[in-house]
């Protein structure tokens, strides 16, 4: 359960963009859209294994404790650059009426882009022993749904809606999730 919840809490900025690129009715490809997801599960896979290896160089209940406290602070970290967002970004991405297309170059470099976050809360989830191959697989499948879900969503609406709040879920999950990590009940 808890490698769902962070796979989710770590693309929900995927479904921001899913949106934005909806919003400006800009085509994204199936292509486009598995790239970002296999960008996203392999940058998962990395951290938690980079995450695993730093565990095992500290003793376990202060490696569970680091990887809980890095998952709240990411988490705090996401509120914060949420509430400090320009809100003009909404106008921005209305006033477009031209119909684009996501490349497959670009797409990569979006991927990267967006795989920066996973990379810390990966790191805090491989301290706090979680599922490599279960967090790497959810990560892919929740990227392919996130942007795949926000550009259809995008699409039905003529203005950013949630853009403010879904910063806020994705950091209100990280730190509900490194609350629980600490409490051993997840």
């Amino acid at each position: 359960m808890s490698s769902i919840v962070l796979s989710l809490s770590t693309n929900l900025d995927n479904l921001a963009v899913g949106m934005s690129y909806g919003l400006r009715n800009w085509i994204v490809p199936t292509s486009a859209n598995f790239a970002i997801a296999i960008l996203s599960g392999l940058s998962t896979w990395i951290s938690i294994h980079l995450g695993d290896q730093i565990r095992q160089y500290l003793p376990d209940s202060l490696a569970g404790y680091i990887g809980s406290l890095i998952l709240i602070i990411i988490g705090l970290v996401s509120i914060g650059q949420t509430l400090a967002s320009d809100s003009n970004e909404t106008e921005e991405l209305t006033s477009q009426n031209s119909i684009n297309r996501l490349n497959l170059k670009t797409a990569i470099l979006l991927g990267f882009a967006l795989t920066i976050t996973n990379l810390g809360t990966g790191v805090g989830a491989g301290i706090a022993k979680f599922d490599v191959i279960l967090t790497s697989f959810f990560s892919f499948c929740s990227s392919l749904l996130t942007i795949g879900g926000g550009y259809w969503f995008g699409k039905q609406f003529t203005h950013k809606p949630l853009g403010i709040e879904l910063g806020l879920i994705a950091g209100l999950l990280l730190i509900i999730l490194g609350g629980f990590n600490l409490s051993g009940e997840f």
